[in-house]
């Protein structure tokens, strides 16, 4: 019933900046390493190999072969469900003094990009792409102008797995803290005072390269190269990605090795412009919430008198954040309202300043008169709230599955469709009202609804318990004034009693008193004593034939069966001998009680 809507808003959200999964860094069988599926030559692996892009949860793939673009290049230009960039994986040997290290570097560049365009970055001593086995290096270049020239050719430059491969630059270097890196030397005959000195000039080196991204092995390696750092004059910042460096088919799409990127659009211009803005726009599988959190993916208002404030209204929001913008009395506040009504919100207006509770039932009934409004709230699945507004309902919302089958539930108190909502004059309250403030952190408080109705239940209880306080407190408040007022002399009779209670009165009492006590215990033996006793009487009356004969009355054989398993056993005997005893027990817990008895009166129960 609802899918065509469900449908409507993913549409609508492709027009926004969303997360989409991406991955910079796979081989294809261009690459001379590529691990072939078993019975597959390369020319046939090709069409395995885009087929398994083409089907994958990816949205943007970069293919980076080993000093190869001609496949990735013809990809790009027939691929359609999924964004497939051009690219390649530079082998690179910087210059002095860093020329001992071979180093892994990807050049990215936008779709549908030629072969003839990307390989511009080579010098002229490399080959031709068909004469190239992906094993060339290219050397004695600075890492920094090699960059700019994949820079001024319109690519983008990153560096390949940094942490987890001997071609990568963490090989040799490791980081400690956030703005230090120290170097590592695994023979460990460099002095502190070199080590410091070679980690700067690292540093300043990376910094100065340009690249536009570092590919890490592992989310926990993020810290170690999220470098915000003041170089030349500017701000420095370097891109952190998720390297996934597939070698074969199966390891493309592998959550694990994503890289979760915001764009607008999934092209090449839409990564280069998140790339600008890696703490907000790039994420890791790790930093990505299990279950995803629960968020509105669009509302839709429709006037059924065609009279409404918005005819049909169709608007789908980001996962992340999304502003309602637009000029005086184009309807935002609108929107919020519906949102306040569907979420059944109209039954708290009461707890608000009542002259701003008074102008949201004004607006509402002025713009929602007749609407129908339905929300998609995506929880742990996507669930249609509707309603049809009525100004004499404070709740009408009826919850559906996108099948249109109907879910019961209460949105607000049931805690499964959480949701703050605050109006622009509630805005302004709360910035101004401390109460309210914590009240809103407070919302953060996981199964926040449950203890708010355990709350309310104590708070039920304590009243109780204070009308039953003051209840007693009244009942002694008469007790006191009865007699003239006795108990109020309460003073005067104890300065009386304290020269009456001599020491020799002290002793009488405390000798009567322990007497007195030690009536409790014999009272307590007698009353189990009788107890068992009672027990016993009801156990002799059992009879451990009841209901054979019930059984075996219908049959000849049977009883004459019984009658001789009866004499053989001697049933008859048995149960005179356990009647016999129970009889001695009975008497002897007569004659305890007895005793019991006698004893118990021997002492004394008052003066």
């Amino acid at each position: 019933m609802y899918t065509n809507l469900l449908e409507t808003f993913n549409n609508l959200q492709n027009n926004m900046a969303v997360f989409r999964k991406v991955v910079l860094h796979i081989h294809s069988p261009s690459s001379h390493d590529f691990r072939m599926p078993d019975g597959i030559d390369r020319l046939n692996a090709e069409p395995i190999f885009t087929k398994t892009i083409s089907d994958s949860s990816l949205d943007m793939v970069a293919i980076t072969d080993h000093m190869k673009c001609d496949f990735s290049c013809r990809l790009s230009k027939i691929s359609k469900n999924v964004c497939v960039l051009p690219g390649m994986e530079i082998s690179f040997c910087p210059s002095a003094p860093w020329n001992n290290f071979k180093l892994h570097v990807i050049a990215i560049f936008p779709e549908g990009y030629t072969l003839e365009q990307m390989c511009k970055i080579f010098p002229k001593e490399i080959l031709p792409e068909e004469k190239r086995n992906g094993k060339e290096v290219i050397e004695g270049i600075e890492l920094s102008s090699f960059v700019n020239d994949i820079h001024r050719y319109g690519g983008l430059c990153i560096a390949a797995h940094i942490d987890s491969d001997p071609r990568g630059i963490r090989h040799v270097f490791r980081q400690l803290g956030r703005d230090g890196i120290v170097y590592f030397d695994p023979n460990g005959v460099l002095t502190k005072e070199q080590e410091q000195k070679i980690s700067e000039g690292f540093k300043e080196w990376i910094l100065s390269a340009g690249f536009d991204g570092i590919e890490v092995s592992k989310p926990s390696d993020k810290e170690h190269y999220r470098w915000i750092s003041s170089f030349r004059g500017q701000t420095v910042s370097i891109p952190v990605l998720l390297t996934n460096d597939s070698h074969c088919i199966e390891d493309i799409d592998i959550e694990s090795r994503t890289t979760y990127i915001k764009m607008t659009s999934t092209c090449f211009d839409g990564l280069k412009q998140a790339l600008r803005f890696p703490d907000t726009r790039i994420r890791f599988p790790s930093d990505v919430p299990s279950p995803p959190s629960p968020h509105i993916l669009g509302i839709e208002i429709t006037a059924g008198d065609k009279e409404g404030f918005f005819k049909e209204l169709r608007i789908a929001f980001s996962n992340n954040l999304s502003c309602l913008i637009g000029p005086r009395g184009s309807g935002k506040s609108t929107i919020i309202e519906a949102l306040r009504y569907v979420f059944g919100y109209n039954r708290t207006l009461d707890q608000i300043q009542q002259p701003l509770a008074k102008k949201v039932r004004e607006l509402q009934e002025a713009t929602l008169a007749n609407c129908v409004i339905r929300v998609i709230y995506q929880g742990k699945e996507s669930h249609v709230l509707e309603a049809t507004y009525d100004l004499k309902q404070d709740y009408a919302t009826k919850v559906y599955k996108k099948n249109g089958e109907e879910v019961e539930v209460d949105i607000e108190k049931s805690g499964s469709y959480p949701l703050r909502l605050f109006g622009w004059s509630e805005i302004e309250t709360l910035g101004r009202e401390a109460f309210r403030q914590r009240e809103l952190l407070d919302r953060l408080i996981p199964d926040l609804f449950k203890k708010i109705e355990q709350r309310d239940e104590l708070r039920t209880k304590l009243v109780k318990k204070r009308r039953e306080i003051e209840s007693i407190l009244s009942n002694l408040q008469n007790i006191i004034l009865k007699n003239q007022g006795e108990i109020s002399r309460y003073r005067e009779y104890k300065t009386n009693f304290d020269k009456l209670n001599t020491e020799e009165i002290k002793r009488l009492f405390a000798e009567f008193d322990i007497a007195k006590s030690k009536i409790i215990p014999l009272e307590n033996l007698e009353e189990n004593t009788r107890n068992w006793l009672d027990g016993l009487k009801d156990v002799i009356e059992t009879d451990i034939f009841a209901n054979i004969e019930l059984f075996i009355r219908d049959s000849d054989a049977l009883e004459s069966w019984w009658l001789v398993k009866k004499t053989e056993m001697k049933l008859d005997d048995r149960q005179a001998k356990v009647r016999d005893n129970i009889n001695k027990g009975k008497d002897i817990l007569s004659d305890l009680i007895n005793e019991l008895s006698t004893l118990r009166h021997k002492y004394p129960t008052g003066l």
